[in-house]
C-alpha cells in the first residue's frame, strides 16, 4: 500500500503503525519478487506494510527490473536510487 498517513493508523484494520523495514512480496502472473529491507510504517496489528510514495517509486524500479531477468523467482534488497529521496 502506498500513500500519505494522515496519522499513525492501518487503513485497514485501525492497529497503531511503527516505522520498519519491511519485506513485501509481489506476484505478477506466474513471477514472484521479494523486496526486502523496504523502509515503511508497518501496521502492528495485521502488518500491512505503507510505503512513502518515493519509497514506492523505487520498488517499482526494483520490480521493472526484477521482471526483465525472466526468472521465476527473484530476491531483492531494497536500495534507494540516487537522485530520488526515501
Amino acid at each position: 500500500m502506498i500513500g500519505e498517513l494522515v496519522n499513525d493508523r492501518c487503513y485497514f484494520c485501525n492497529g497503531r503503525l511503527e516505522h520498519k523495514l519491511a519485506t513485501i512480496p509481489f506476484v505478477k502472473n506466474d513471477r514472484v519478487v521479494v523486496i526486502k529491507n523496504v523502509p515503511a510504517q508497518v501496521c502492528m496489528q495485521c502488518g500491512e506494510p505503507i510505503m512513502s510514495s518515493p519509497v514506492a517509486r523505487n520498488v517499482d524500479t526494483l520490480l521493472k527490473q526484477a521482471y526483465c531477468l525472466n526468472s521465476e523467482i527473484s530476491v531483492l534488497a531494497y536500495v534507494e536510487l540516487l537522485g530520488q529521496p526515501v
